[in-house]
């Protein structure tokens, strides 16, 4: 079902290659502006938005609720539970989307997203130095 453009797959879904370039709620806006013929269909995105949002979100979370919601995101995404009906591989499935591909993307956006926030100064982040005229 893969193709190949330009060296990278291409599986319909090419705006994960450039991660950067598209917000979580331009993405999910999209599909629900395509026609979901069955409130299943709706139930499947929304549970996949609300996944996406939370893994984005909270990855850099310090309070209990919001490492608990990432954490749960990361384990659902990441395959924790693929023999469930709302397992991440059967949602993409239903959804017509390659699970595997969406994976990678999300994967390889955490990876990335930590390199950066690693990358950062250790005092640019902090409340001290917001908002400090200099």
């Amino acid at each position: 079902m893969a193709t190949e453009q330009n060296g990278n797959e291409d599986f319909g879904w090419s705006v994960f290659g450039e991660p950067d370039l598209l917000l979580p709620v331009q993405f999910f806006a999209t599909l629900k502006r395509q026609f979901l013929p069955y409130g299943e269909h709706r139930l499947l995105l929304a549970i996949l938005q609300d996944a996406v949002e939370c893994f984005q979100k909270y990855i850099h979370a310090t309070h209990p609720k919001g490492k608990g919601l990432y954490c749960d995101a990361e384990w659902w995404i990441s395959g924790g539970s693929s023999e469930f009906v709302f397992s991440f591989e059967h949602v993409c499935s239903v959804l017509g989307m390659e699970h595997i591909y969406f994976r990678q993307g999300l994967l390889r956006w955490r990876d990335e997203e930590r390199r950066r926030r690693a990358a950062r100064p250790r005092g640019s982040n902090s409340r001290a130095t917001k908002g400090a005229v200099l």
